[in-house]
């Protein structure tokens, strides 16, 4: 099954994102913008458009390539070309209070490591990993076998 993150989140994302790319262009390039030294005039505006092309490109295979493929024995999260997979039989534990809180399925593997995986946009992902995670134990068990842990 194919689940697609909610495209709000993305583009949330990719906007503070792009914003923090400006203020750096900006800063690179003050001279340019501000039309000092040897600069010719369409230069600023030549920067100016190559950002807004890398960014629209950019915003778009992120809304097309970021998605989640789920089968009864694993998650795999797809982002542009990099995929991860999660075994659910490795999830020991699934942290409920966080996961609803903030929006994010928060869970530790058998190595004792912390991963967060965004909700989707009705929110299915949290729900077929509750089902379909066999290990699951609950918190005071997972304290006593991973004492170092934090939440």
């Amino acid at each position: 099954m194919k689940l697609r993150l909610g495209l709000w989140k993305i583009t949330y994302t990719f906007l503070i994102a792009i914003a923090i790319v400006a203020a750096a262009l900006y800063g690179i390039f003050f001279g340019v913008f501000m039309g000092e030294g040897k600069w010719q005039t369409w230069q600023p505006y030549t920067i100016i458009g190559v950002w807004l092309v890398l960014s629209v490109v950019f915003y778009i295979l992120s809304a097309t390539q970021n998605y989640y493929l789920v089968s009864k024995t694993e998650v795999k999260q797809v982002r542009l070309f990099r995929k991860i997979t999660y075994r659910m039989d490795n999830i020991i534990y699934i942290d409920k209070e966080v996961s609803e809180k903030r929006k994010m399925v928060c869970f530790f593997t058998r190595d004792g490591y912390k991963k967060y995986l965004t909700f989707d946009k009705e929110g299915k992902l949290y729900e077929i990993m509750l089902k379909q995670c066999k290990n699951v134990i609950s918190e005071e068990d997972f304290h006593n076998s991973y004492p170092n842990v934090k939440f």
